[in-house]
């Protein structure tokens, strides 16, 4: 059973890759634009990191198709190999 039949979701295949392009959008820019989350992804401690520690995907959209899109928090590091591996997500700095 795949995660949209767990969720009870009423939405169409279409529906679903459409809302995963817009996860990928918010995801790179999350990855290339966001000061806060590019610097805990960078340092891993100071201020943004436990900012964006403690709202993580609970208050910031762009964090939480982050962790949807890569699989990881966005205060997590990740790889270029692993940026690469997800079509449509680009890493530009």
């Amino acid at each position: 059973m795949d995660d949209a039949q767990m969720r009870g979701s009423t939405l169409t295949p279409e529906q679903e890759a459409e809302l995963h392009d817009k996860d990928v959008k918010r995801a790179n820019f999350c990855l290339n634009l966001c000061p806060g989350c590019r610097a805990a992804r960078k340092k891993q401690h100071g201020f943004w990191y436990q900012a964006v520690r403690a709202s993580d995907d609970k208050l910031c959209p762009w964090c939480s198709s982050y962790a949807r899109a890569v699989g990881k928090r966005a205060y997590e590091p990740v790889s270029d190999e692993e940026i690469d591996a997800i079509p449509g997500l680009e890493k530009t700095r």
